[in-house]
């Protein structure tokens, strides 16, 4: 068994020491700088490897001590209850985590690797993968406790958070092994919902049990975990379920699952009286309108609901405006907040992400697709539709903001250029991701991420736009300045796009 888990170790290092260096060698400048038998390098794979254990180990206690600051002892502190009452969150928090993750259970490309290619023993796989994991998830919970309770309590606590997994674990394998692994799966996180809600509930409302009850509970759940441990070690179909969780997660086209996407695809005739780059665009769009609007559709419905509840309280209270009006300074600088919320809501890099699978993919291999012309032409077709699409809620958004503006009591042309501002916000972020898409073109022919430049990008992007939530500038200066820019930036990635895009956008190998 230990040299089963030996293997499973030094087949989970390979993965990720390749993979990092995969990242290295897609890397800008980085990778002219590393020779082409970089695979074959075995000192730097026994350095890579020795980093990313080291990382591992960090990571491990940073993951379980934030856990711990953040879900227990910052409530902890915040509510200021008794000392053992934070034994009562660790609880249920304990169960939601065993019910939601499970190591065992968790499907990766490494045990994929492992069970279904390299035909590893999946009883013995399991069994010294559950003893290892069992054992750091022990010893990294008690060095967290240990510090902020008393040993004794630390170990006990400890004891029953891994009693807690291997009682749960054993019931999943039981009932994977006889019903449908999606509707477990279903029932566990709704369950888990709950359990997470009556934790904190009744932890705010000081409904707790007393210690020594805790305790109690405690002992029994480390018993219960023993008897889990015991069926575990009993069950020998392990290779049953994983093909099951595998078959779900689909490893052939790397974990997505086709099925799903393409029953949201129009299977039915259409037709587009356009002609040529237009045509084939209006083909793809409504053959796909179903999979690629269903979130937009979804956004537009919560945006509006929070508009007119907003909306409402200003008509239906006045008060609330005369309020908010003497603080209006505070109104009328939040137009930099909507910046990140746009952000998040635009789904541009997932309409990418589907037109190059669906399309580009193919029709990359014919050259005339790829002549600048060409290109900046349907550059600015899937321009306008993105542009539509992400505008559906921009507006309901600018709208709301606009008219709150106007009921602080507000010049009109504040809520003009605020609405604007927010309208060119999300013009901004489309015309963003579609440029990246065709400068960077970072997809493989499975929508996967393939360019770390890309993804280093996007997340400066991200912290762009979450350092702007805090800045202090009214929309006076912040919304012209938007406008501004976003005429500004629109011409330079068309520029970008006609000029750079022929050599880009290209199927990555």
């Amino acid at each position: 068994m230990f040299n089963t888990f030996k293997q499973s170790w030094k087949l989970s290092m390979t993965y990720k020491m390749n993979h990092f260096i995969y990242i290295l060698k897609n890397t800008p400048i980085i990778k002219h700088m590393l020779p082409i038998n970089l695979y074959a390098n075995k000192t730097l794979k026994n350095v890579c490897t020795i980093i990313s254990i080291i990382l591992d180990t960090v990571v491990f206690i940073l993951r379980k001590v934030l856990y711990i600051l953040v879900f227990i002892v910052l409530p902890f502190i915040l509510l200021d209850k008794p000392d053992y009452a934070f034994l009562w969150v660790v609880f249920f928090l304990s169960l939601v985590g065993a019910l939601m993750h499970n190591y065992d259970l968790d499907s990766s490309e490494d045990k994929y690797y492992a069970l279904i290619l390299m035909r590893m023993d999946a009883y013995k796989y399991v069994m010294s993968t559950t003893i290892f994991y069992m054992l750091s998830t022990f010893i990294g919970f008690f060095i967290c406790l240990y510090f902020i309770n008393d040993p004794l309590q630390a170990f006990i606590t400890s004891l029953m958070i891994v009693g807690m997994k291997s009682f749960i674990l054993a019931i999943k394998i039981y009932l994977y092994n006889r019903y449908n692994i999606d509707t477990i799966q279903t029932g566990c996180t709704i369950i888990a919902a709950i359990l997470f809600i009556i934790g904190y509930l009744t932890f705010y409302f000081d409904y707790y049990l007393s210690l020594s009850m805790i305790n109690n509970i405690s002992y029994i759940f480390i018993v219960l975990g023993m008897l889990g441990i015991i069926y575990l070690y009993k069950f020998n179909h392990y290779l049953n379920i994983y093909k099951h969780i595998f078959n779900n997660k689909d490893f052939d086209v790397n974990q997505i699952n086709e099925k799903a996407y393409l029953e949201r695809i129009e299977n039915k005739q259409v037709t587009s009286s356009k002609h040529g780059f237009e045509m084939m665009h209006d083909l793809f769009m409504k053959r796909h309108h179903k999979a690629l609007w269903h979130m937009t559709y979804i956004k537009c419905i919560i945006c509006g609901v929070v508009a007119c509840v907003a909306l409402s309280i200003f008509i239906f209270i006045p008060d609330i405006a005369d309020i908010i009006a003497e603080a209006s300074v505070d109104v009328v600088n939040a137009l930099p907040f909507f910046l990140f919320v746009l952000y998040i809501l635009n789904n541009t890099e997932d309409v990418t992400r589907t037109m190059f699978s669906n399309c580009d993919h193919s029709l990359l291999n014919y050259t005339f697709y790829r002549e600048p012309k060409n290109l900046l032409h349907l550059f600015s077709i899937r321009l306008k539709e993105l542009i539509m699409m992400n505008s559906t809620y921009s507006f309901i958004i600018a709208i709301a903001y606009a008219l709150i503006l106007y009921f602080c009591h507000n010049p009109f042309y504040y809520s003009l250029i605020a609405f604007v501002s927010i309208m060119c916000m999300s013009i901004f972020f489309t015309i963003h991701y579609l440029t990246l898409y065709y400068l960077m073109q970072p997809f493989d022919k499975n929508k996967e991420i393939v360019k770390p430049a890309y993804t280093i990008v996007t997340s400066l992007t991200y912290l762009f736009c979450y350092y702007m939530m805090d800045l202090n500038l009214s929309v006076i200066h912040f919304g012209i300045t938007m406008i501004a820019f976003d005429i500004i930036y629109c011409a330079i990635a068309c520029l970008l796009v006609y000029r750079f895009s022929v050599k880009t956008f290209r199927i990555n190998s």
